[in-house]
């Protein structure tokens, strides 16, 4: 057996044992259904969910007031023969989105003492349901103080919000799960389909995919070497921020691979793009087409970034190559899509905020779809930049909105990029990049990027130890430094632009 061969059995080898079981992906937890719906964030403002909360409580029955960013209900008695409310809580994450959570309030009778046997204070309350008996511990049940299912309850009386009815006191308080459910369904159905379909997985229940014929996929080409984690991604359809350097035949290579993998086992995937959105309608005419050289000409005079005279990587050749392979792909019968989510015309925080919103309006309207976006490595970051706690990246404002980014920063070695440094003059070429080789080690094996800047590449703190290119590592579901783990890629090499 030859060392090629050697290394691709270890590679598939590694591959098998690093597939994960459903519901926990090396660290990448999966949420019980309950819980995924109880940290739902809206994409609606606080009003809008609050006026669809109160439709729902009306048709069960019950009188809503609101106050402030609260719903209240009276008290009625429940099948179980409860008396119980709902009361509803909304809080505001920005202007465009919000969270609300659903609880049920139970009441009790207020503790009771008869005259007779005030001497001892030996009486207690036990609620039989809707009955509250007064008994003794020595003479057994000694009055009877009536049933709380027999008084009305209207909206002049006190709600969830107030007080508890007079002559009584809340026994308990509860998540309301199935109200809160419901209200998903109405305000979001793909989401809450989404979630059901990761619970079934996390349960072990089969989940049907339609997988492309294989003959069809042949015709579309290679998927290249075997990614090693991939099944820690794509078994729960992550939301994943790939940490980019921009101007790079690997980066865009791999995150071909990594499409057509998953597309080849019938997972939904869609790939961001650091180009402006303005160039959507030229991304989607040539994902349509044939591929011919008409077809792809025709997409770079209408593209802005393409066209463009500072080229400062994100539109190079690897880039085509990668929108190639998803046209491909798509032609070949998979489920695959590509948008644009930068903002022309905008910059710093602005810009990120923009990027964000196109990305949060995408995996929105596919929730259960594996979304891969490349985007540069310190917008990529789920965690605040130490040195700029104010920078709003792009992968802390997904986490905000509830969306669970996955950030893998990129490892890789030294090598060549396309790229424009700020300094001293901002001319783009291709320039020689080196990986930080000085580590400081720490408990979750990161290292510290202490070497001089220079043509170092920007932004990156790498991680000690080895892996194959080609491979993903998951450190945790909680961040470190900013990320969830990082994929690995070797030497780079530059990618021009594509010539006109």
């Amino acid at each position: 057996m030859e060392h090629s061969d050697l290394a691709r059995a270890g590679r598939l080898l590694l591959a098998g044992l690093l597939a994960a079981g459903p519901g926990c992906v090396h660290g990448l937890k999966t949420l019980p259904r309950d819980e995924s719906v109880h940290q739902y964030v809206y994409a609606r403002s606080t009003d809008e969910a609050l006026e669809r909360a109160t439709t729902l409580l009306e048709e069960q029955g019950f009188v809503v007031v609101r106050s402030g960013n609260s719903l209240g209900t009276n008290f009625v008695t429940n099948p179980k023969g409860e008396t119980a409310g709902v009361r509803v809580d909304a809080e505001e994450i920005d202007f465009g989105h919000c969270t609300v959570r659903i609880e049920r309030l139970v009441l009790t009778g207020a503790p009771l003492r008869a005259a007779s046997d005030e001497k001892n204070a030996a009486a207690y309350l036990e609620e039989d349901r809707s009955t509250l008996i007064l008994k003794n511990r020595v003479a057994g049940e000694i009055a009877v103080t009536g049933s709380l299912k027999d008084q009305k309850f209207t909206s002049e009386q006190p709600s969830t919000l107030t007080e508890p009815i007079k002559g009584t006191s809340l026994a308990f308080r509860e998540p309301g799960s199935d109200l809160e459910w419901e209200l998903l369904k109405r305000v979001d159905a793909s989401a809450a389909k989404a979630i059901e379909l990761e619970a079934g997985r996390a349960s072990g229940s089969p989940v049907a995919t339609s997988v492309p014929a294989k003959g069809v996929l042949q015709a579309a080409g290679s998927c290249g070497e075997t990614i090693i984690g991939l099944d820690e991604i794509a078994s729960s359809h992550r939301l994943v921020l790939l940490g980019d350097f921009p101007g790079t035949n690997e980066i865009p290579d791999f995150v071909a691979h990594l499409a057509c993998q998953a597309a080849s086992t019938g997972v939904a995937v869609s790939v961001g793009l650091e180009l402006v959105r303005t160039d959507q309608p030229a991304l989607d005419a040539f994902l349509r087409s044939s591929g011919t050289a008409a077809d792809q000409a025709a997409f770079l005079s209408a593209s802005e970034m393409f066209r463009r005279d500072w080229q400062d990587g994100r539109s190079s050749q690897a880039t085509l190559r990668l929108i190639d392979r998803l046209r491909a792909l798509r032609q070949a019968g998979s489920q695959v899509s590509a948008f644009a989510f930068d903002e022309k015309g905008v910059a710093a925080a602005t810009r990120n905020l923009a990027m964000a919103r196109a990305i949060d309006d995408v995996r929105r309207k596919a929730p259960d779809v594996l979304t891969l976006v490349m985007v540069g490595n310190l917008r990529a970051r789920v965690e605040p930049v130490k040195d700029s706690p104010g920078y709003p990246t792009v992968g802390v404002q997904l986490a905000r909105w509830g969306l669970r980014p996955v950030a893998l920063r990129v490892h890789f070695e030294d090598g060549t990029a396309w790229y424009c440094p700020p300094d001293p003059t901002p001319v783009c070429g291709v320039r020689v990049v080196h990986a930080p080789k000085r580590a400081i080690a720490t408990d979750s094996t990161l290292m510290v990027d202490d070497t001089p800047r220079g043509n170092t590449a920007p932004q990156d703190l790498q991680p000690v130890g080895q892996a194959y290119p080609g491979t993903i590592r998951i450190w945790d579901e909680v961040p470190h430094d900013g990320f969830n783990g990082e994929y690995f890629v070797g030497p780079l090499s530059a990618s021009p632009p594509p010539k006109p």
